[in-house]
């Protein structure tokens, strides 16, 4: 299973060093978010409402997925997006201001404001090595829409523990953590992609994005369930 990038590097730290960056993590910057109940059709401060997204949404899809190691499998989709939960969130930068002797990084946040929906999102491939139902939170987001010609499309990542599915990741590291994301709308895609971590004899942890496998708008006519 190939590894595609270098994630992050970590030096290794003694005990003091932990509690003091604990210290430091209460005055990172982060995004403070404020939530307003939507109506489907409601037109959004950014521009959009949600109805244009669930307007081209289909409620089950049939795609060709591809591991990473070239492999294919029919892959099974359906989304079921709960209407009650439509909401715009103001998201707004906020900088805690730390004391001198504080150590925390100078970097900055990035807080787009957008709309969101709650739902299900179930991924099955009809060889049984994956079967899963997510619940997930969909995102359109004021850079979204900027980025978007003629159709809106939402977003949604989730971090999961296991698969439910037989597939079962190999890994020479230890597995720090899965995550599955993917657009809905007009699109039905997606990938897997787990972060691994090892430690090197000099204390220095160092973690990997591998990716796992990804599905697009290409289908297979020969796979079973497929129109």
């Amino acid at each position: 299973m190939p590894i595609f990038s270098l994630f992050l590097s970590l030096l290794a730290c003694d005990k003091s060093q932990s509690n003091n960056t604990d210290e430091n993590e209460s005055y990172m910057p982060y995004c403070a978010e404020t939530e307003t109940a939507l109506e489907r059709d409601e037109m959004s401060p950014i521009g959009v409402s949600m109805d244009m997204v669930l307007d081209q949404l289909a409620m089950n899809y049939s795609k060709n997925l591809v591991w990473a190691d070239g492999e294919e499998s029919c892959l099974s989709g359906a989304v079921s997006p709960d209407e009650s939960t439509i909401r715009f969130v103001e998201s707004t930068e906020v900088y805690p201001e730390a004391p001198p002797d504080a150590m925390v990084p100078a970097i900055a946040v990035d807080c787009p404001d957008y709309i969101a929906m709650d739902g299900l999102v179930s991924i099955m491939t009809h060889d049984g090595l994956l079967d899963e139902e997510l619940q997930v939170t969909f995102t359109v987001s004021e850079e979204d829409v900027l980025d978007t010609a003629d159709m809106v499309n939402a977003k949604y990542s989730i971090d999961i523990d296991a698969f439910n599915g037989t597939y079962a990741p190999s890994a020479d590291d230890e597995i720090s953590s899965i995550t599955i994301s993917g657009e809905v709308g007009g699109v039905f895609s997606g990938s897997i992609s787990m972060v691994t971590t090892n430690e090197s004899d000099s204390g220095i942890v160092m973690a990997n994005i591998v990716d796992i496998a990804s599905w697009s708008e290409a289908a297979d006519p020969e796979c079973p369930g497929f129109e």
